[in-house]
């Protein structure tokens, strides 16, 4: 066992029993989430996307939430279960009241990350230039630094619930629109070939 598990592991037996709730996981196609951490005002869900559908998790607020939850997220992307497509774009939301306080970091592993907010800040779109061959994605920093994502719960109290949705975006491969290209242009083509219907 490493230090730092240990150290997690002893943070997690000293923390106050009452902690935003994870009340279910929505993770269509092979997709997935574990839940790293979910103490008073701390979040850590890790993410696979094995299809580039949204994902769907739904919270609980409970005591010691009311000053915001720092959230985080280790997105991991493998793209080749959904053959000929690269993540391009990632939009993270909240539904039900909630907005980010604070919008954190966002790194793409191999990708340059651009983030835009919307302007309630219920919600924002990182999108990842080059979009070829990402495997990862880091939303935040790990164990609460300052990088990472205030969620605000507003008007909402304990026992409140809300969402946090992940809509993840693919574009095709260069390789992929080539053959898609060369694909419509030989349906074309042979439509253009074929003889017209006698009039009577």
């Amino acid at each position: 066992m490493t230090r730092l598990s240990v150290l997690l592991a002893a943070a997690a037996l000293a923390a106050p029993a009452s902690a935003v709730q994870v009340a279910g996981i929505t993770a269509p196609g092979g997709n997935g989430g574990t839940v790293f951490e979910a103490t008073p005002g701390t979040l850590s869900i890790d993410f696979a996307l094995n299809a580039f559908q949204p994902i769907a998790v739904d919270l609980l607020l409970e005591a010691g939430d009311e000053g915001g939850i720092f959230f985080d997220s280790i997105v991991d992307v493998f793209t080749g279960v959904t053959l000929g497509q690269n993540l391009n774009a990632l939009e993270v939301t909240l539904l039900g009241g909630p907005t980010f306080s604070t919008i954190g970091n966002v790194q793409g592993f191999f990708s340059n990350a651009a983030v835009g907010v919307a302007p309630d800040r219920t919600g924002f779109r990182a999108l990842f230039r080059p979009s070829g061959e990402a495997v990862g994605v880091l939303l935040g920093g790990l164990l609460g630094t300052t990088s990472d994502f205030v969620i605000a719960p507003g008007q909402l109290g304990p026992g409140s619930s809300f969402q946090l949705v992940l809509t993840p975006g693919a574009v095709p491969e260069p390789g992929t629109w080539a053959l898609l290209v060369t694909g419509f242009g030989l349906v074309g083509f042979a439509l253009r070939r074929r003889p017209g219907l006698a009039r009577a």
